[in-house]
């Protein structure tokens, strides 16, 4: 079990939810995935990407994400990598066979 995601891992998994490979993960995506795995609302899923979308385009880029992963301990920023770690590496690498402690 690996003790965090290097950035070939991280971006596999990024590809693995970008089905139309356009670089970026948008709101469809993420509901496509996650509203069937983690039965989650689309409000859920809206907040989820307002917390990790920096640059406002409504889409979660490769950076985006890494940046949410990696983001400082203030007390937002901990709820912010928890919501992420929850919702998206919680879920999506294990069926990848990868782990992220």
């Amino acid at each position: 079990m690996a003790s965090a995601l290097d950035a070939a891992e991280l971006a596999r998994v990024f590809e693995s939810l970008d089905s139309d490979g356009n670089g970026s993960i948008n709101a469809d995506e993420i509901i496509s995935y996650f509203g069937s795995r983690l039965n989650m609302s689309v409000h859920e899923v809206q907040r989820f990407l307002q917390n990790v979308d920096q640059n406002g385009d409504g889409e979660i880029q490769l950076d985006e994400l890494h940046a949410a992963l990696a983001a400082k301990s203030t007390f937002r920023d901990r709820a912010r990598k928890a919501l992420v770690y929850e919702a998206f590496v919680g879920s999506v690498l294990p069926p990848l066979g990868l782990h992220f402690d």
